[in-house]
């Protein structure tokens, strides 16, 4: 699946964090850059505010305060402090979406790291303990018949035996 750029609608990679064509911003980047294009949607939410009459007091007095009582300066003080107070949270809410999505990646990871571990030490299990069963029997290894069967020789002794791996174990053939 590929990444349309919002600006020039050029196909992207999806791992792209820039457009190849025009260089805009992808994927995460962007929904940061979108706050930029969002700006007129968060004064409209700030007028909206003033009109209802549903202003966030403590800014509201902020504004009021800088514009030395004059109720149109104070309500463009209050348009502008509230913008940059929503640029800010949606800064913010970008910023902890990427970092849930980092420590997402980092647990996933780590998952993944353990489950090849184990994969491995069960793929090497039986070797090991092969090795182990051949060192406390005094035995060699004579030749492999298939990754659970051995053809086995004790040390200074004609005779050959199989070994077999059965329930996470070596055993000789005839010991089932």
């Amino acid at each position: 699946m590929n990444a349309t750029c919002p600006k020039c609608q050029t196909e992207n990679l999806t791992t792209a964090k820039f457009c190849k064509k025009c260089g805009s911003p992808l994927g995460e980047v962007q929904g940061i850059s979108n706050i930029a294009i969002a700006d007129d949607k968060l004064y409209e939410i700030a007028m909206e505010e003033i009109e209802n009459n549903s202003v966030q007091k403590g800014l509201y007095a902020r504004a009021f305060s800088q514009s030395e009582g004059d109720k149109d300066k104070t309500d463009a003080l209050y348009i502008k402090f509230r913008v940059q107070s929503l640029q800010d949270e949606l800064v913010l809410e970008a910023e902890q979406e990427r970092t849930l999505k980092e420590e997402h990646n980092k647990e996933k990871l780590l998952k993944e790291q353990k489950d090849k571990e184990e994969a491995l030490y069960i793929a090497l299990r039986p070797k090991n303990l092969l090795q182990e069963f051949i060192r406390e029997n005094g035995l060699s290894i004579y030749k492999k018949i298939t990754d659970t069967e051995y053809l086995v020789c004790r040390q200074n002794s004609p005779l050959d035996y199989n070994v077999i791996y059965v329930d996470n174990q070596w055993r000789f053939r005839n010991d089932t």
